[in-house]
Order: structure tokens, then C-alpha cells, then sequence
């Protein structure tokens, strides 16, 4: 539920000292009554919290922590699990949760390069079990994870860990709902909020038995082990390679060109920098002076950003010099001595290049159109009619939580079995290749769900749609000719990409020369086999676009976004919309509003066009008949009270108190009414 539809009319209480109601950020009496509730929750399950009173930033009363805004009480860090704790919450107060308890908290911070670590300890594999998530007021996460014993700190960029040793030292603690802070991407106050509520339960039950959090505790003890053992960076000028120096001073250019609102560039580029630091081989003074010159030409959407950025190129290039990292010059004279033109992993003679300049003469003259000839140009064929061309580069974009696979997922199935595509036709149906490069796992149901809504349970042939489980490195030419490989054995017309951040590892999304390459090398696979190519991609902070450079969109045929209503709102009550931003000679398709349709016997769910008509969904499409219909087919007694059904689906489904009192009210009247997201 957004915070603007749900703030109570006629005035009602602030969250801030600010005046909120003028920035549309209260949260509804019912929100923050549900969030004490989840509050109380996570201290019966022994987790301590405490409340602080607002205190200004100049504030220097003891207890400040300068940056929270809050006056956090003496000893918070040996808090016990106290209930009255939460019932002396006011508005515009702090509410935050201590860690290494019950549980710690995994905190992503986007600004800082958190998106990019987050996806790394991913693809490795080692992300920890979640039993609950909250959105920030400055686009990040918190996730709740089983207690590690490790102290509190950051181990990757963007990536910290809240958490305390078993003797109390090294404690943390995370801010959570329904505390309402100023963003520190635009300074606007705003609260935190639960995307995934809590299940204590299910934490309970892997308490000191989750071996979930082995790789982030591996990862912290290497930091600590590298931050130990990282070599000083020696004293004075003889610091100061001039080779690393000129590096320095590309990734000082490199940021200058961004501009301001580079926030996870300027972390990635001076962690880099710092690396350097590390190895010795630049002052840490040379290294921060050179990439704060980077921010002289730029313009600040708030006064205080900054002093922020400065602060964030400063402590990043400190924790980069914790990963030391030698620069090595590239041997540029050596490498166009062997450069291999063919790919064929050999010096090219005389011979060879005439064959091969002869074969490029021929391909480029193929299209060369004199007049007459520019009449015979036919225009693009349809894959999905006004939705994917044959042979084309798409973009389908959105925040995590839009259904932007749900979409791609709709679409693969629409091609490769040939049903229409919510009433637009499939003029050139054809096998499909998925490359599910953030994993499969949740693929299967998806498929499955779209089966069972649009083909009356039937299953897509075998030969029509196959899944690759795992990423594609598509700018590495061994990787993409495999790739080929697969592409020539199954024919297909689509192939999608999910998603391109997964296949294009290393390659920095803000920058035209790096996204340059992945397109290209895109284009080489549409060019060599007549694909279209599907890339599922991530939109910036206002959702508006595909995040990264703009030569993203300006390059592909077609883009597609997902678009939110609600930024903050990850919940199903909060409509989506597919937006065409961009249509290469057609005309753009009207605004596709999105709605799931839950299908029981797969536990997921399938898209289609429709709006959201109730307020009351749980967080994956569920309403309240599909809770009395879950509770009937487990055969609790209907005389059952809330307690007793929220225990018989506890880790199955999630919903609000609201939900579940209308649950409980049909389901004891028997009017059970309809399942399904309607």
C-alpha cells in the first residue's frame, strides 16, 4: 500500500520532526500499528530492540551517533528482549532491532556498490537463508538472517553485517519499521518498510543449526585477515608510480563524466583507487586528492550530497586498500605484435587476411541498396505483434519485485507454443532458449503456473522450450561460441537473457565503452542466427529506465519497462505497469497494466493484463479465499482459531492482520468465496 493512499485524512500524527504530511510519507495508523506488532514479534522471539527520540545532525548530547538523526539510549548495545520497550515508540521516533541475538541483519546499501557485492556472494552461492526483508529509505535492503557470532562491520562494498559476539562486543543494530528517516539518495524523509514480514518461527527452528551463513562469515574473516596482513603503503613521492597514477586519473575522468547521481560508480571507482593504496604503489593522500578533483563540475540535487559523496570516496578508497591490488600497465607495443584478428588463437599471415577481407567485402556489399534497390527493404517481421520483432535486441527492465520475469516467462511461453500473448497474435512461433543466469529454481512453478492458466494444464513440448541454468558470460568468445553451440542445436527464434547484470560480469553498467561491448556482443549472436534477444535488465532508483548508460536503450530495437506505482511498494496491492519506451519502426503500445493470477497446485503464479481491484492481496497475489481454501485442504477444523491456522501455514504464505481477519470471518460463516488474485 503506498504511504500517499494510505495516510490518514484530515491530518493525523508525523513520523518525523519534519512536517511529513506535506512530503506524503506518514504511514497509515494501520501500517505502523502492523509494524510495533512485527516489532513485538521479533522480541518475543529474542531480539532486543530499543526506541531513540529524534536529535538534530549539530547535536552533541551524549549518546548521538552522528548520521542517525537519533539520540540512541546509553547501553543499547547490552539491550534485552523487552516488550515495553515497543510501547514507548512515539511518532517521528527511531524503532531498531540489535543484532547477534535471535538474529543479525544483512544490510545492502546500493549507494556504495551493494547491488554489485550482493549479486557476486549470489552468484557464489552464498547468500544466507532470509527470514525477512525491509526496504530503506535510501533504495536498500535488510535482511534477516540467523545469528553468525561475528561482529558487526562491512566485509564487501555496500555489504555490512549487524551482528555481536557471543560476549556482547561488536554488537550492531538496523533501523526498522515503522522508523521514518530522510533518504540519503534525496534527502526526503521516508519510512522504512517490511517487503517480507519476519517468520520467527521458521528462525527459530534453525537456531544454531543454519549453515546458510558460512560463506558471508568466510568472507568476513578474509576481510579481517586481509585488513591485518594488507601491506603499508610506503611513505613520501616514491609511493607514486606514474603509471598508476595516469590509472588513477581514468577513474577520476571516468567519474567526472557521470555526473552527480553516480553514487555506486564513485564507490566502485575509489574502491579501486584504494586497491592501489593497498599495494603501495600511491599515497593514500594522492589517490583521494586525484578522485575528489572528479567532483568539481557537477551539480548537487541536495546541499548535503556532496559532502556525502566526498565522504563516500574517502571511506571507500580506505576499505579498498584493505583488498590490495597491484596496477599493471598493459603491454599494448606486445599486444598488437600478436594481436589475433581471426580469433583463432594465431598470428594472421598475408593469405589469411586477404580471404578474410574478401569475405567482409562480400557481407557489407550485400548491404549496400542503390534507389531501386531501397524499395525492396521489407519491414520488421513480428515475433509477438507489436510486442518483439524478429531478429531484434529487446529490453524488458524493472526493479526487483515488478514481474518483469513473470513477463519474460509469459513471452518465452507465448512464442514457443504459439498462444497469443494477452490478444496479440504470435506471428512467428519457434523454440525458445532461457539462460536463467540468476538460477532456475523458481522457474519450474512459473512455467508451470503459465501451463496451467493458458494451455488448461497441457505442457509445452520438450523441443519448444529449454532452460540453461546459470549465467553466460556473453562478452567472453569462448562462452558466446558455446552458446552457439546451444543456439544451433535448438533453433530457436527467442533467446533471453535473465539477466544482463548476471551475463555480463565485470562490465560497469555506467559506462558507454563497457556496454558498448555487451551489446555488441549481443548483436554478434542476433547476427549469426537470426535470434531475437530478450535482455531482462534492472531499472535506476526512479524506475523510469534501464539502469546504467543510456546507450543501453539507444541501441536496442525495443524497450520495455515494468514500471511500480509506488516506488517503495513491493506488495501486490501496488499496481504494475509494462511501459513501451521504445518501438524501432513501429508505432508504441498503450500502457499494459499487470496483475497475477495465483495458481494453487504450483504455490507461484502467472501474469496477465488486469488491474489490481483490491487492496486486501498478500504479498505474492494471495486473497483471503485463498487462505480458507489452503486451510481446507491441510483439514484444520473449521473451529480453529487464528493462532492455531497461522501456525498450520506458517513458511507457506505470509498475510496482513486485515487479511486474516477476513479469513477467519468467511471461513467460520463458510462463505469462502473465490482463490485467486481476483
Amino acid at each position: 500500500m503506498s504511504a500517499e493512499k494510505s495516510r490518514p485524512a484530515g491530518g493525523g500524527s508525523r513520523n518525523s520532526p519534519a512536517d511529513t504530511e506535506s512530503t506524503g510519507i506518514a504511514l497509515s495508523p494501520e501500517e505502523t500499528a502492523r509494524a510495533l506488532d512485527i516489532a513485538r514479534d521479533l522480541v518475543k522471539a529474542g531480539a532486543p530492540a530499543f526506541v531513540a527520540p529524534p536529535c538534530p545532525s549539530n547535536c552533541d548530547r551524549k549518546g548521538h551517533t552522528p548520521g542517525t538523526g537519533f539520540h540512541l539510549p546509553s547501553g543499547w548495545e547490552t539491550s534485552t528482549p523487552t516488550l515495553d520497550v515497543i510501547d514507548r515508540w512515539r511518532p517521528g521516533w527511531a524503532l531498531a532491532v540489535v543484532g547477534g541475538h535471535a538474529a543479525d541483519i544483512l544490510d545492502v546499501d546500493p549507494r556504495n556498490g551493494g547491488d554489485a557485492s550482493a549479486d557476486e556472494v549470489r552468484a557464489a552461492g552464498q547468500w544466507p537463508r532470509s527470514f525477512g526483508q525491509q526496504a530503506t529509505p535510501s533504495g536498500g535492503t535488510h535482511d534477516l538472517i540467523s545469528a553468525t557470532g561475528e561482529g558487526k562491520g562491512d566485509f564487501m562494498p555496500g555489504l555490512d553485517l549487524q551482528s555481536g559476539r557471543p560476549d556482547g562486543t561488536g554488537r550492531g543494530f538496523a533501523f526498522i519499521s515503522p522508523t521514518v528517516r530522510p533518504s540519503k539518495v534525496d534527502g526526503v524523509p521516508r519510512p522504512y518498510r517490511w517487503i517480507v514480514e519476519p517468520d520467527t518461527a521458521t528462525l527459530a527452528e534453525f537456531r544454531g543449526a543454519d549453515d546458510s551463513t558460512a560463506g558471508i562469515v568466510a568472507r568476513v574473516h578474509a576481510k579481517r585477515t586481509r585488513k591485518a596482513t594488507a601491506p603499508a603503503a610506503p611513505a613520501g613521492a616514491a609511493a607514486d608510480a606514474p603509471d598508476v597514477i595516469r590509472r588513477v586519473e581514468q577513474l577520476r575522468n571516468e567519474l567526472a563524466a557521470a555526473g552527480d547521481g553516480a553514487n555506486d560508480l564513485a564507490a566502485r571507482l575509489a574502491w579501486n583507487a584504494g586497491q592501489y593504496v593497498g599495494a603501495g604503489q600511491v599515497g593514500a593522500a594522492t589517490a583521494t586528492r586525484i578522485m575528489l578533483s572528479a567532483l568539481g563540475g557537477w551539480t548537487y540535487q541536495h546541499p548535503a550530497d556532496e559532502q556525502k559523496m566526498r565522504n563516500t570516496i574517502r571511506s571507500q578508497i580506505e576499505k579498498g586498500a584493505a583488498y590490495p591490488r597491484a596496477w599493471e600497465a598493459p603491454r599494448v607495443a606486445e599486444w598488437q605484435a600478436t594481436a589475433d584478428t581471426t580469433g583463432q588463437g594465431g598470428l594472421v599471415g598475408q593469405g589469411e587476411q586477404a580471404a578474410r577481407k574478401a569475405s567482409i567485402r562480400e557481407r557489407m556489399r550485400a548491404r549496400l541498396y542503390d534507389r531501386d534497390r531501397i524499395d525492396s527493404i521489407t519491414p520488421p517481421t513480428p515475433l509477438i505483434d507489436g510486442v518483439l520483432d524478429v531478429a531484434t535486441i529487446a529490453f524488458l527492465s524493472g526493479k526487483f519485485g515488478t514481474y518483469k520475469t513473470f513477463v519474460s516467462v509469459a513471452w518465452a511461453c507465448s512464442v514457443a507454443t504459439g498462444t497469443p500473448w494477452e490478444g496479440r497474435e504470435v506471428v512467428t512461433p519457434g523454440p525458445v532458449l532461457y539462460v536463467a543466469a540468476e538460477g532456475c529454481s523458481g522457474l519450474r512453478a512459473r512455467v508451470r503456473s503459465w501451463e496451467v492458466g493458458n494451455l488448461d494444464g497441457k505442457r509445452i513440448p520438450a523441443d519448444r522450450l529449454a532452460v540453461y541454468d546459470g549465467r553466460v558470460k556473453i562478452t567472453d568468445q569462448e562462452e558466446r561460441e558455446i552458446l552457439g553451440e546451444f543456439i544451433q542445436e535448438i533453433r530457436p527464434v527467442l533467446v533471453v537473457l535473465d539477466t544482463l547484470h548476471k551475463c555480463a560480469p565485470g562490465m560497469e553498467e555506467n559506462s558507454s565503452k563497457d556496454m558498448g561491448m555487451v551489446l555488441d556482443a549481443v548483436a554478434d549472436l542476433r547476427e549469426r542466427y537470426g535470434v531475437t534477444v530478450l535482455l531482462n535488465h534492472h531499472t535506476g532508483h526512479n524506475g523510469e529506465r534501464s539502469r546504467g548508460s543510456s546507450s543501453l536503450e539507444d541501441d536496442a530495437d525495443t524497450s520495455w519497462v515494468v514500471r511500480l506505482a509506488d516506488q517503495e511498494d513491493r506488495s501486490a496491492s501496488n499496481q504494475r505497469t509494462l511501459v513501451h519506451r521504445k518501438a524501432k519502426d513501429r508505432e508504441l503500445l498503450e500502457e499494459v497494466p499487470l496483475t497475477l493470477e495465483l495458481v494453487s497446485e504450483t504455490g507461484s503464479a502467472y501474469v496477465r493484463q488486469g488491474t489490481v481491484a483490491s487492496p486486501k492481496f498478500l504479498p505474492d497475489g494471495l486473497v483471503a479465499g485463498t487462505l480458507i481454501k489452503m486451510l481446507d485442504d491441510l483439514e484444520v477444523p473449521q473451529s480453529a482459531g487464528r493462532p492455531t491456522c497461522q501456525k498450520a501455514l506458517a513458511g507457506k504464505v505470509k498475510a496482513s492482520t486485515e487479511v486474516w481477519a477476513e479469513a477467519m470471518r468467511r471461513r467460520q460463516a463458510r462463505e469462502t468465496g473465490q482463490g485467486g488474485s481476483a
